[in-house]
């Protein structure tokens, strides 16, 4: 897999802050998503700097690492714990970096992902299995060949991933070791 690791350009840091949404809430740096969509050419070339700064130095701010957790209601009793779901508040700043690196590895794995997997891939989803599926069974019913299919509840069964297997997995995949260890920085020093 051949992920593009060189330098940032401003492009791609207007483009990832376009990717942010309106009216969400700040991270614990109090910095807002309108902030960054709002951007002006001084923010967009002193953030550029930062972020290939930290990039190519590989020293992620521990700021950067801390979130915040906020309790969201569902639906029913709001004094019931089981009516709510946490959501983590990240850096804005934080977000732009972790989102910058995925769609490079995002358009790195899409030249090497075979069209008829749909799963983790931008605009596929449930509706794109089914053609597949149902193209899949149709030639083999007109070849008259046996048919046995599987259904797995991915939530059920990935549920927790066991990072230190992951770490050493995503390297045969090809992803750079610089990529890897943003990654793992970002792991190991969160804090809540």
């Amino acid at each position: 897999m051949q992920v593009n690791i060189t330098f940032l350009s401003k492009m791609e840091v207007m483009w990832e802050a376009d990717y942010l949404k309106r009216h969400k809430a700040s991270g614990p740096d109090g910095l807002s998503p309108s902030l960054f969509k709002d951007r002006g050419e001084a923010l967009v070339s002193e953030l550029t700097k930062l972020l290939w700064v930290i990039w190519d130095r590989e020293r992620i701010p521990r700021e950067w690492c801390k979130s915040v957790i906020v309790p969201i209601h569902k639906k029913g009793d709001r004094s019931s714990c089981e009516n709510h779901r946490g959501i983590s508040l990240v850096s804005i700043a934080s977000k732009l970096l972790t989102g910058l690196i995925l769609h490079r590895l995002s358009s790195a794995r899409e030249m090497r992902t075979r069209e008829n997997q749909a799963g983790f891939r931008s605009g596929r989803g449930c509706m794109d299995h089914i053609f597949t599926l149902r193209q899949t069974l149709e030639h083999r019913h007109i070849f008259c060949r046996p048919i046995t299919s599987v259904f797995l509840d991915s939530k059920a069964a990935f549920d927790l991933v066991y990072r230190t297997v992951l770490w050493r997995c995503i390297p045969l995949k090809g992803v750079p070791e610089k990529v890897i260890f943003h990654f793992q920085w970002l792991y190991a020093n969160s804090r809540s």
